[in-house]
């Protein structure tokens, strides 16, 4: 939709780092609740970027009770932060460098194809956006969680500060977006430092079977 179209003030959202006990309006927190609810969310972009293509924001609600004797009982508390990862990182650096123009357009991330923010040279910003998905550590047991993607590569992170930890896997264990098949097309193979994979963003775990 053209912006005339589109609220402007919808395409914009409070991305403050949050850290914080919630307070009750009204009724009262259930006495039994206890553990964490995570949520992330795209932040849009200026203009009529789609929402989809936006650097992620990570939410966690943390109920639990707190039963010292002058401190308040079964609290609420809420934190925000980013989640960047190393194409993200790499395009905020590059926008900073005002002083260097033509280095700036030549190697700036831009929104391009719809939902893709690429840069010709560096390759795709993978911005893991799309979802969550919690998984036990074969080897020791631990929760752990990572954030995923349509088209790269899904990153663990620590979910208590948000830092992202790892990319899932190595970069010889996923096959990178080729051109290759289309008649009278060569086999274009992109050297990209930031590669486009095409991978499921809504994994599921089988703690079954790990």
């Amino acid at each position: 939709m053209s912006p005339p179209d589109f609220p402007t003030h919808i395409r914009y959202q409070n991305t403050a780092l949050l850290d914080l006990d919630l307070n009750t309006i009204e009724g009262s927190i259930p006495t039994d609740m206890a553990g964490h609810a995570f949520w992330m969310v795209p932040t849009p972009q200026a203009g009529d970027t789609p929402w989809f293509n936006g650097y992620r924001q990570l939410y966690r609600l943390d109920f639990k009770g707190d039963r010292s004797a002058d401190g308040p009982k079964n609290r609420v508390h809420l934190k925000s932060g980013p989640f960047h990862t190393p194409s993200i990182i790499c395009d905020l650096k590059i926008q900073e460098q005002s002083f260097w123009k033509f280095w700036r357009r030549a190697y700036r991330f831009s929104n391009k194809m719809g939902l893709a923010r690429l840069n010709l040279f560096l390759g795709v910003q993978n911005q893991c956006h799309t979802g969550l998905q919690a998984f036990q550590d074969p080897d020791n047991g631990s929760w752990r969680m990572m954030a995923t993607i349509d088209s790269g590569r899904p990153f663990d992170f620590d979910p208590t500060t948000f830092a992202p930890v790892t990319p899932v896997g190595q970069r010889s264990e996923w096959m990178k977006m080729e051109i290759d098949g289309i008649p009278n097309i060569p086999h274009i193979k992109f050297p990209w430092i930031f590669p486009m994979h095409m991978s499921a963003a809504h994994p599921a775990y089988d703690d079954r079977t790990g």
